[in-house]
C-alpha cells in the first residue's frame, strides 16, 4: 500500500470528507516517525530530507510531472489531461491533490470532452511519498504555499490557477484555456533543456 503523505488530525475529523476519514486508517502508523511528521489541524510536515530537483544530473528524455490542486477534481486533473495529450513527448504527467475529492466532477469532465481531451486515465487521489519523490517537477496549481508540504522541496513551481469547482461551464472553459496554456509554455521550456538530439525530434 502507498504511504500517504497526507491524513487527518482527530480533532479536525468533523470538518473532513467521508473519504478523507477513510485515508486516516490507511496510514502505516509503525512508519510514521520515519517521516518525521509534525501534526497541525489538518496539516502535516514532510521530513526535511526529501530530495529536491538538481539541475546538474542528466536531464531525462521526459520529465515527470506532479500536478497538485487541493481535491485533484478540477485544476490538476485538467492539467494532467492537457499534458498527457499536448506534451507526450516531453512531460510524463500525474495528479494528486492535499484533500482529494474522491471523484471527477461532471463538470471537469464536461470540459475536457469539450475540448477533445481525454478523460480515461484520471482520478482523483491524495499524494504519496513515490509519487512525491518520483517526480521531477511537482506544479501547485493553488498559486500560494499555505500548506506546509511545499516548503520542504525546491522542485515545486506555483502556478496561481483559480478553483473553477461550483462555477458555470464558460469558468471551467477559462480554467481550462489558462491551464492548457501553462503546460504549453512548460513544455517549451522542458524541450530546451533536453539534449540537442531529443529536442529537435519535438
Amino acid at each position: 500500500m502507498p504511504r500517504l503523505l497526507r491524513h487527518g488530525v482527530e480533532g479536525s475529523q468533523h470538518n473532513l470528507t467521508p473519504l478523507a476519514l477513510s485515508l486516516i486508517h490507511t496510514i502505516d502508523i509503525e512508519n510514521l516517525s520515519t517521516f518525521n511528521f509534525q501534526l497541525s489541524l489538518s496539516f502535516s510536515y514532510l521530513p526535511s530530507n526529501l530530495p529536491s530537483y538538481n539541475p546538474f544530473v542528466p536531464t531525462p528524455d521526459r520529465f515527470r510531472v506532479l500536478f497538485l490542486c487541493l481535491g485533484n477534481a478540477c485544476r490538476s486533473p485538467i492539467a494532467e489531461s492537457t499534458a498527457r495529450r499536448d506534451a507526450a513527448d516531453v512531460l510524463d504527467p500525474s495528479s494528486a491533490g492535499l484533500f482529494p475529492l474522491g471523484y471527477i466532477p461532471p463538470a471537469t469532465l464536461q470540459a475536457l470532452q469539450s475540448n477533445g481531451y481525454s478523460s480515461e486515465a484520471l482520478s482523483s487521489k491524495p499524494i504519496t511519498r513515490e509519487a512525491w519523490d518520483a517526480a521531477d517537477l511537482i506544479i501547485n496549481l493553488s498559486g500560494t504555499r499555505t500548506d506546509p508540504l511545499f516548503h520542504h522541496s525546491d522542485k515545486v513551481e506555483d502556478w496561481n490557477v483559480a478553483d473553477p469547482y461550483g462555477g458555470s461551464p464558460e469558468v471551467y472553459q477559462q480554467t481550462l484555456e489558462d491551464i492548457a496554456a501553462r503546460v504549453h509554455a512548460l513544455a517549451g521550456r522542458l524541450r530546451l533543456q533536453r539534449p540537442t538530439s531529443q529536442a529537435q525530434k519535438g
